[in-house]
């Protein structure tokens, strides 16, 4: 449905978002409509849900564009203070955990999709760099995870001895290394064959296993292990 710059009290009961939730259900609102009740109200100029629309088109309607905004950007938009910002940077945060708890219910690694499914909601709409790895135990079962690097676009600085005091502190017998390319190449670079082969070396010295390192994208992603690499 368009709303032309009426307010949303002018609207039909079934048409303003907050009474459709209740009446419907969350699932029946658009994306526009979950965007609004965040917000909460407009501006003197355009409701909540026209401000909201008018914030998608920015992003192309896609959301995934929008869970890499940060607050600075969104108070750009007129209409959109410290408040409303604050607010809609939460909501993506909580709805990524979200995702992440439900991904970290499958607490044991059996193959590259895995350590994908688990780190995508983390690290894959990520302006920047950041470098994680995934401590596991013996049955491959997830102790632990932990970003140790973050950087620029194309590059992160990375602390081998951070990697394995932690593994060593959590008795960790495995690792998997992950992290993402915000330019959205999934080939690894020079570095990232460098650094691999870093740690899987180091590794050696303290009988802790690389199985992989996985390369992140917003829409996909590329396993060393599973190309022949580790």
């Amino acid at each position: 449905m368009e709303y032309n710059n009426v307010g949303i009290k002018s609207l039909a009961l079934e048409d303003r978002p907050r009474e459709k939730l209740l009446e419907k259900g969350v699932k029946s609102l658009t994306n526009t409509e979950l965007l609004a009740i965040i917000l909460g109200s407009g501006t003197k100029e355009e409701n909540a849900v026209e401000l909201s629309q008018r914030i998608l088109r920015h992003y192309d309607g896609n959301l995934r564009n929008l869970f890499r905004v940060e607050v600075e950007e969104l108070l750009r938009f007129k209409g959109i203070g410290n408040a409303k910002a604050v607010n809609i940077v939460a909501a993506l945060e909580l709805g990524m955990r979200g995702t992440d708890a439900n991904a970290e219910k499958q607490s044991q690694i059996r193959s590259s999709s895995d350590i994908y499914q688990l780190f995508k909601p983390i690290i894959s709409m990520c302006k920047y760099e950041e470098f994680w790895v995934l401590y596991l135990n013996r049955n491959l079962r997830i102790i632990k995870k932990e970003k140790v690097g973050e950087g620029g676009v194309h590059a992160t600085a990375i602390d081998t001895k951070r990697i394995f005091k932690t593994a060593i502190d959590v008795l960790a017998s495995t690792i998997a290394l992950c992290h993402n390319h915000p330019s959205g190449t999934l080939d690894p670079s020079k570095e990232d064959k460098i650094i691999t082969e870093k740690i899987c070396k180091a590794g050696l010295y303290f009988d802790i296993q690389t199985i992989d390192h996985i390369i992140i994208t917003d829409s996909s992603y590329y396993s060393f292990s599973d190309n022949g690499i580790i």
